[in-house]
């Protein structure tokens, strides 16, 4: 039985016991993603020079800091696509049983 000077304490029972305890402030994952933007922008700030590109259609030279931006904004869009779609199998597969 419990005491009323627990529930005061409390949250809502959500089927892990009187234990639980409520997490306060950002997730780890937000801050990884804090210090990996951070180390980018670090990143970017210390290779400003110009450097000579050949890709399909672009041949020339660019802010080293440009080829880097397009770079991580790429490889941060293909692992979004990769999760999406990981999510949407999940959630088909759930749906199947």
């Amino acid at each position: 039985m419990r005491r009323p000077d627990d529930m005061e304490h409390d949250s809502p029972d959500d089927g892990r016991g009187d234990w639980s305890e409520k997490r306060e402030g950002p997730s780890t994952k937000v801050i990884v993603a804090i210090v990996i933007a951070v180390v980018l922008l670090l990143f970017v700030l210390q290779n400003g020079h110009r450097t000579q590109l050949s890709f399909l259609f672009l041949d020339g030279f660019y802010p080293l800091w440009t080829v880097i931006v397009v770079g991580a904004v790429l490889g941060f869009a293909a692992g979004w696509l990769l999760c999406a779609a990981r999510a949407r199998r999940r959630l088909r597969r759930a749906g199947e049983r």
